[in-house]
């Protein structure tokens, strides 16, 4: 298989965080995004597989309506 070695994108992702995550506190938080092809993953794994992992900073703003 073939895979590209650059890609580049802009992304914006909305989710919805139950207050229970975050301890319903409001404002910055630290997220790990991991990714890898032909594995699961879990929180303090790792892959022998091609993948990449990215932290980073979210803010956490108060629900609306």
């Amino acid at each position: 298989a073939s895979y590209p070695t650059t890609v580049i994108a802009n992304t914006t992702v909305t989710m919805t965080i139950p207050s229970s995550i975050s301890g319903g506190v409001t404002g910055n938080h630290r997220m790990r995004a991991t990714i890898a092809v032909g594995t699961l993953l879990n929180s303090c794994g790792s892959s022998s597989y091609y993948g990449e992992t990215h932290d980073y900073t979210v803010n956490i703003l108060a629900s609306v309506g």
